[in-house]
């Protein structure tokens, strides 16, 4: 699953998955992951060895989506955007994000922000995991 795919063309609450990942029930009361053990499956499928990134989001509510990221170093998620506002954490690593006439650094254990619809780039420096929230107001997702 790529980042562009938060784009809301899925149904909330379910991803659709992969040959090598079956679409999951992704809403609920409570839930928790322990994303150590997330990243690691990550970087065992196809994807991560054929397009050094993979992705697979934790939790698709209407007007909420959590999307776990690992990307090798050297590696580009080209320019796009989300109609939400959007989190980016940094789990380990370093990234830069570019965004229209700014570009940040950020490293492991950083937050970047942005407001509704800004377009931004994203590039590892390094082997990079980063944690990817998207909000939407009402049922907008």
């Amino acid at each position: 699953m790529s980042v562009q795919q938060l784009n809301n063309t899925h149904p909330t609450g379910r991803t659709t998955g992969t040959a090598e990942r079956p679409g999951q029930e992704h809403i609920g009361l409570a839930m928790t992951f322990d994303l150590k053990d997330e990243l690691a499956r990550l970087r065992q499928e196809d994807n991560w060895r054929r397009n050094g990134r993979n992705a697979r989001t934790l939790v698709k509510e209407r007007n909420l989506r959590m999307v776990l990221i690992a990307m090798r170093g050297g590696i580009r998620i080209s320019e796009h955007h989300t109609a939400g506002r959007l989190a980016i954490q940094v789990l380990g690593g370093h990234l830069q994000l570019a965004v229209p006439g700014q570009s940040v650094d950020l490293h492991a254990g950083q937050l970047l922000a942005l407001d509704f619809a800004v377009e931004y780039e994203i590039t590892s420096h390094d082997e990079s995991d980063v944690l990817l929230t998207v909000a939407w107001e009402g049922s907008q997702g």
